[in-house]
């Protein structure tokens, strides 16, 4: 298969309802590289039937350009399973995003209340220092705002 065409057959395989064909999809559009892919494989990613089994839509994520998904990646970040926060983390860490100051003081509302949740806070399992971290690369913005 060239150019379009596989696109086309491995994007219409992500509505398919068995998981391990997605899989194979998101994989494959990685490689190929088509930021069509992104908002299909962020809205499988954050359909909440799919936490916990997310994972290879966001590992293909980090291979297209997530520019516009800055406030979807600090959800998986603090909602989501840790190998879906571990590939939301390097793609936070890797990609230039397009953010406003308002969704920077949103996500770090968020994260406070988080912090002063025990409930919510549990769910972070071993994963808060990586979403600190997340939150202070980005924090930075709003300190050193002229």
């Amino acid at each position: 298969m060239e150019g379009i065409e596989s696109f086309d057959f491995f994007f219409s395989l992500l509505s398919n309802e068995q998981h391990k064909l997605k899989n194979i999809a998101a994989f494959n559009l990685k490689e190929i590289g088509d930021s069509r892919a992104v908002d299909s494989l962020f809205n499988i990613a954050l359909n909440e039937e799919n936490i916990g089994k997310n994972g290879s839509m966001l590992y293909a994520l980090s291979g297209l350009d997530c520019s516009r998904k800055f406030k979807e990646l600090f959800q998986i970040l603090f909602y989501h399973d840790y190998e879906a926060k571990a590939h939301a983390y390097n793609i936070l860490s890797e990609q230039e995003f397009e953010f406003s100051k308002e969704d920077l003081i949103e996500i770090r509302d968020e994260w406070a209340a988080i912090k002063d949740s025990p409930e919510l806070l549990i769910r972070l399992k071993g994963s808060k220092e990586m979403v600190q971290d997340a939150i202070d690369q980005y924090l930075y913005y709003l300190e050193n705002e002229s």
